[in-house]
């Protein structure tokens, strides 16, 4: 049952206050963004978020009783059967995205108040952080495509801002260049979608095109489901759009944890779970998007397993986490995909700001080959982290065990699934827990390599690590597999899984072969173990990979060859371009002057200064413009 309310705008307001009292009130009052007390700006920003949280949990009371929040804020546009209207929506899927956006962002608004205190003029840094907020809010809460695209829009701007942040250095600008060129890409083939669909359906509102789509024409949804893939390729970095998040790393670290976790690479996974009514109903648009998930895990895997930056080997592990959730989006398993974006918020959100605290430590280091020995000088650092790693890798009860090992049941037992893509999944599994193992002992093992004397973080950055750790340790548990339940005697309910139930489409599940469930979560498992077994063994004595080190060194040369194939070419032809335009404005100029000059050569024998002869053409000319009136 739906009620009206302004609870979801207010949702919006929240982080937009932060934003304009950051980036305009306090730099106004205060003479210059300069002179804003870190204090103030980092409160301002914290509260504003961390508001938003509490109102998600008041929220959350109303959607328990089955209750739908709308708001109608106002009419946009109104042209003849096009309207937009600014309609909110806060149900059961976007609570869920709410609360992780302003949980997880409201512990790292907390984090960068520690992290960001020796920079100056701090404010811009928070109004960027809560814009981005902001931007995923309106994202997420939006019933209508166009202003969910606004969002969308939103940040990729505030990604390219943040990602930029130190700007006077050429290496960030680069990359923050990169990062919103290459999400360029997927929003062209986003907006032609939303074109395809205007057309067809005369409206972007999902809730009126939700009771249409039934009826559709099954080529113009895959037509338009394939350009909206196309786009979220770009914004949550699948295969062949992935080379702009490890650059993204330039930023400062709670800048790398909140997009890699809790927001914008996640933009597209949402997109694709609340447009599944759509989907569904493109089944070979499906199988694509299963098939480039299962190739970009193996991607990011194989990518990070020789990465030497600690913030690098986790932005290709993010990817091929993103992979994961593309394959269970693929294969029909969106809850299990909502679960895996929860419980990768939290650990990745760990890791990442656990790699921030180890950097604080080494005086802004971060390449991995110059730690060492750190879980001696910073304990809490390392048992987080030991957490997180653990949740990443998948061990049991952490809670990537359960989500991982639910897309790896679903990947082989619903009827999209594919056996080869749970073996992908599987050998997947296995690189996380080899690359994980080499991050956390070159890190935190061994003797320290460097004359940095580090030191643990203060308490408002550990903080938020422990509360981090508590959740990736516990969040398996909101959606336990009830048939493992069954097996194993512990009746947990799959609580998640019931949530959202009533919103997102359910799949028949098969039979997996001889094994039934507990026999693949018992192989996902030992896969995981594997990995760390391998882990240990291969990087004992050595941080090298065996195997290919300058092939993954080089990333594949993913990014050698799309310069050589695309913007080198695009470099040589806009610079060709610019010289015929130069060359053809040259021309003409100098031509336009010489018949300036020949004219008034010609014109000036006329000048005698002869009244009479003057007088004559004078009349002359009047006559002429008379005679050429009257005959026009």
């Amino acid at each position: 049952m739906e009620h009206t309310s302004y609870l979801p705008l207010w949702l919006l307001a929240l982080p937009l206050i932060g934003f304009l009292l950051n980036a305009v009130l306090y730099p106004l009052a205060a003479g210059g963004n300069q002179n804003v007390p870190r204090a103030l700006a980092g409160i301002t920003a914290s509260a504003s978020i961390g508001s938003v949280f509490i109102l998600g949990l008041v929220a959350l009371g109303d959607l328990i009783q089955g209750d739908v929040i709308v708001t109608k804020a106002y009419e946009w546009l109104n042209v003849g059967v096009f309207k937009v209207s600014l309609d909110l929506v806060l149900d059961r899927l976007s609570i869920v995205m709410v609360l992780i956006i302003s949980g997880v962002g409201s512990l790292i608004h907390v984090y960068s108040m520690g992290y960001m205190e020796h920079e100056e003029g701090v404010g811009r840094f928070f109004a960027y952080l809560n814009l981005f907020c902001f931007s995923m809010l309106m994202l997420v809460l939006s019933d209508n495509l166009l202003f969910l695209f606004f969002g969308w829009e939103g940040v990729g701007l505030c990604s390219f801002l943040l990602i930029g942040y130190w700007y006077d250095q050429e290496a960030n600008c680069a990359a923050a260049q990169k990062a919103f060129i290459v999400n360029r890409v997927g929003d062209v083939c986003f907006v032609m979608g939303l074109f395809i669909l205007l057309w067809y359906f005369s409206t972007l509102s999902l809730s009126g095109m939700a009771g249409l789509v039934a009826a559709a024409n099954p080529q113009v949804l895959q037509m338009a489901c394939l350009l909206l893939f196309l786009g979220a390729t770009g914004k949550s970095a699948q295969f062949p759009l992935f080379v702009w998040l490890p650059d993204a790393m330039a930023g400062p670290t709670p800048v790398s944890a909140l997009i890699h976790a809790a927001t914008m690479v996640t933009a597209g996974v949402y997109l694709i779970v609340r447009m599944g009514f759509m989907f569904s109903l493109s089944p070979d648009i499906l199988f694509m998007i299963a098939n480039v998930g299962c190739i970009t895990v193996l991607l990011g895997g194989f990518i990070a397993l020789q990465q030497n930056d600690i913030k690098k080997v986790l932005a290709y592990s993010t990817i091929s986490q993103l992979g994961f959730m593309f394959v269970a989006v693929g294969v029909g398993a969106y809850k299990t995909a909502i679960f895996h974006l929860m419980t990768h918020a939290f650990f990745k959100a760990l890791l990442f700001l656990g790699s921030g605290s180890v950097i604080h430590a080494m005086d802004g280091e971060q390449d991995m080959r110059k730690m060492g020995g750190l879980r001696l000088k910073l304990p809490k650092t390392y048992a987080t982290m030991m957490v997180g790693a653990g949740a990443l890798m998948g061990l049991p009860l952490l809670s990537g065990f359960f989500s991982k090992d639910a897309i790896l049941f679903a990947a082989h037992s619903l009827p999209g699934g594919a056996t080869y893509l749970w073996w992908g999944g599987l050998f997947g599994a296995l690189l996380t827990g080899i690359y994980t193992t080499r991050l956390m002992k070159m890190t935190f093992f061994g003797t320290l390599r460097s004359s940095v004397v580090p030191h643990e973080s203060k308490a408002i950055m550990t903080t938020p690590l422990v509360i981090l750790a508590v959740l990736s340790a516990v969040a398996g548990f909101f959606s336990f597999p009830e048939g493992l339940g069954e097996i194993l005697g512990v009746p947990i309910p799959a609580y998640l899984e019931h949530w959202l139930s009533p919103l997102l489409q359910a799949k028949e599940i098969g039979e997996f072969g001889f094994l039934g469930e507990l026999g693949a979560t018992l192989v996902a498992t030992g896969v995981s173990l594997l990995g760390l077994t391998i882990g240990l063994v291969l990087f004992a004595k050595s941080s090298d990979f065996p195997i290919g080190k300058k092939l993954l060194e080089g990333k594949f040369y993913v990014d050698e060859l799309y310069g050589a194939l695309i913007v080198r070419p695009i470099l040589r032809m806009g610079g060709a371009l610019s010289a015929l335009f130069e060359f053809v404005v040259q021309r003409v100029a100098e031509g336009l002057k010489l018949l300036a000059q020949s004219t008034a050569s010609e014109l000036r024998g006329i000048q005698t200064g002869d009244m009479q002869g003057s007088i004559v053409i004078l009349v002359g000319a009047v006559v002429l413009f008379i005679a050429i009136f009257f005959i026009w």
